[in-house]
């Protein structure tokens, strides 16, 4: 056996995976918009921004980047509450 030959392979292998960072797209799939959407659909609508936050365990900033993303693209809604404006529920849209 060629262990010269099999030990230069696997490292190169093992590069090339690294490359791809696979963890690092299952990382942002399960934190980004589609994790948010599911999230809200679970909840059945009538989110608060820093809920989606606390659970998913990422700054409000973050949570806001994420929330500002999916209304640009028509899949959610913001709208003050009329009986306390402070809070700033999120629905779906029928596209979302």
């Amino acid at each position: 056996m060629d262990y010269e030959a099999l030990a230069k392979e696997m490292l190169s292998r093992m590069y090339a995976l690294n490359k791809t960072r696979p963890q690092r797209n299952i990382n942002e799939g399960m934190r980004g918009e589609g994790f948010v959407l599911h999230y809200i659909i679970r909840r059945g609508g009538g989110v608060q921004p820093s809920e989606i936050s606390h659970f998913m365990g990422f700054s409000t900033a973050r949570a806001a980047a994420a929330l500002n993303n999916l209304e640009r693209k028509g899949f959610i809604t913001r709208q003050i509450d009329p009986t306390d404006r402070r809070r700033i529920p999120v629905d779906l849209t029928p596209k979302g």
